[in-house]
């Protein structure tokens, strides 16, 4: 969450809250960018700054309290979608690690197939996805079967 910027309107070298027209230190932070200075205003320049600042505050705080609106929803659509898909008996897919005699395998059939593979490195997603394509359809030779 961000934070909201605040102007500071203090009187140049006593650190009070301004009520006259004299040299007044602006600082604010707008989108990321710092402002910085030391301007006369008069009474209608401060009061259109402090509005203007207002407004910009409460532009941020309806993003951010849109922006949390947003997200509790998704997270309630996934948690809807999440019960929805165990009571069907669909289940999350976890990785099977699998061993050294597993892997020699894949390598074998891939190696067999035409497929370039590495002998020492991570059997890469779409070589593992094609192997397990090829079993799924039968295709594999006894050796080659995990």
């Amino acid at each position: 969450m961000s934070k909201i910027p605040l102007v500071k309107f203090i009187e140049e070298g006593c650190g009070m809250p301004l009520k006259t027209s004299k040299v007044t230190l602006v600082e604010t932070s707008v989108e990321g960018v710092d402002y910085s200075g030391g301007v006369e205003l008069t009474p209608a320049k401060m009061k259109s700054l402090e509005s203007d600042a207002a407004a910009y505050e409460k532009s941020v705080k309806e993003h951010e309290e849109g922006v949390a609106k947003l997200k509790k929803a998704r997270e309630e659509a996934a948690a809807k979608l999440i019960a929805s898909l165990e009571a069907a008996g669909v289940k999350p897919v976890t990785p099977v690690k699998l061993g050294t005699e597993e892997l020699k395998k894949i390598r074998l059939w891939a190696s067999r197939n035409g497929k370039e593979i590495n002998p020492k490195a991570r059997i890469p997603g779409a070589i593992r996805a094609a192997y397990d394509k090829a079993a799924a359809e039968g295709q594999l030779q006894d050796d080659e079967k995990i």
